[in-house]
């Protein structure tokens, strides 16, 4: 016979329902309050719906808390039953700003419930920021320890091998700092030259000539790198927001060109010959 059995700790008569969801336990099988905390937070599913908690279920249904885990542990309610928590919706409150955002707009965390952090990305940026700010001198003596160094030059090494947009973002970030004579000011490239990574991967892949892939990205005698059709060096950037930088990182400006020819170029002007694939090329 299956019984239903709630043991509550001395001091827990002010804690919400919720804190004590299913006890459901066979017949002389104790159950301690320990044990309890971990049973915190099973979900429900009742005719199909899906409920997060069993506090939850009441609510919508009606129904009393002994009713409820009564029909779930029960086999005589096969509509009634405890079921993993999952995540049913497609936006959640940010506990730092208080606004609704969408999932997506939430950095992800194993440890959370539901696989997303309770603050909005927005929101940790800001928290990472100031954070850093206020102990910027604790940061400069962790960065430069030697095993953090390797340890970051290790997960950028695989994730440049992993990821071409990371690769040519980063590519690119140090370009743009390089044009800007390291004024760049901590400003991400996309804000400054007003398009995406994304936008840029799109616009590169347009350009393809044959034998060009993301798997030979690079510089090598058969890897095509980032060109512009005018060279940097004939542009008189002053800073990030004048026209002439604008024009420099314009998509319109930028190319895939094999490194070889890449190199030939230089700062000439374009001409077809530069498109002719390096000698040898398997693909």
């Amino acid at each position: 016979m299956l019984t239903i059995e709630i043991f509550n700790s001395p001091d827990s008569t002010n804690l919400s329902i919720a804190w004590f969801d299913c006890f459901a336990v066979d017949e002389g099988l104790f159950l301690n309050y320990k044990d309890m905390k971990i049973q915190k937070g099973k979900c429900l599913e009742i005719d199909g719906i899906f409920y997060q908690s069993i506090k939850c279920a009441m609510r919508e249904l009606g129904q009393g808390y002994k009713r409820v885990v009564e029909r779930a542990a029960s086999d005589e309610w096969s509509d009634y039953r405890f079921v993993p928590f999952r995540v049913a919706y497609t936006e959640k409150r940010c506990t730092k700003c208080g606004e609704m955002k969408l999932l997506r707009e939430f950095s992800e965390q194993d440890v959370c419930r539901d696989g997303f952090k309770t603050e909005c990305k927005e929101c940790g940026k800001k928290y990472d920021k100031k954070w850093k700010q206020d102990n910027a001198e604790h940061v400069k003596k962790y960065r430069n320890l030697p095993e953090v160094k390797e340890r970051e030059n290790e997960t950028r090494r695989e994730r440049r091998k992993s990821s071409p947009a990371y690769k040519i973002n980063r590519n690119m970030s140090r370009s743009i700092w390089g044009s800007l004579k390291g004024k760049k000011n901590g400003a991400h490239c996309e804000d400054l030259v007003g398009y995406t990574v994304e936008e840029l991967i799109v616009h590169l892949e347009s350009l393809f000539t044959e034998g060009m892939s993301w798997d030979n990205y690079g510089k090598g005698k058969y890897k095509w790198s980032l060109d512009h059709i005018i060279a940097k060096s004939k542009f008189n950037i002053t800073s990030n927001t004048c026209q002439e930088f604008l024009d420099c990182w314009a998509l319109d400006n930028l190319q895939p060109l094999w490194h070889v020819r890449n190199r030939e170029k230089g700062n000439k002007p374009m001409h077809p010959k530069y498109l002719i694939k390096p000698e040898g090329l398997v693909y």
